[in-house]
């Protein structure tokens, strides 16, 4: 019963765990946690590694796709549109709160390219197309990086 229970709440661990680490600024270790260990991200980490600059972590979680909240509805994939709108909400409100700790604040162009250096070679559409067996059959739009830019205005 207890192992059935650690089990069930060892994503949950893991990710208390990852926030300890960006905490104390250990990223590589939060990373190394990531790829290998099942976790469960939510919004609040999202958010906070956003503030902290953590986008090394973040590439992580999309490169090994762990980049699901759990809701009261499930599980929901956050893609890089969702992101680019935590990008930018964070850089509004950092920009209007009037903190000082960073340079020249929070541009959006410059926190929106930390993503797009991330380089991420997803093969999601093709794992799609060929389990479907019709490559036109699949359009996964919600992951693309272009279109997340341009819907933004950052082209």
């Amino acid at each position: 019963m207890i192992k059935v229970g650690f089990q069930l709440r060892f994503p949950i661990y893991m990710a208390n765990i990852i926030k300890v680490l960006l905490f104390r600024d250990e990223t590589d270790l939060a990373c190394y946690l990531t790829a290998f260990y099942e976790i469960q991200v939510d919004e609040l980490m999202i958010q906070e590694a956003i503030d902290s600059d953590y986008y090394k972590w973040l590439n992580y979680v999309w490169a090994f796709r762990k980049n699901y909240v759990v809701e009261a509805s499930g599980h929901r994939e956050v893609n890089l549109h969702d992101l680019f709108d935590y990008i930018i909400n964070a850089c509004k409100k950092y920009n209007e709160s009037g903190r000082t700790d960073k340079h020249n604040g929070m541009k959006i162009s410059q926190e929106l390219e930390k993503v797009c250096k991330w380089k991420l070679a997803y093969h999601h559409h093709e794992e799609l197309a060929e389990a479907y067996k019709d490559p036109d059959e699949v359009i996964d739009e919600d992951d693309n990086i272009l279109k997340a830019l341009l819907t933004h205005m950052e082209d």
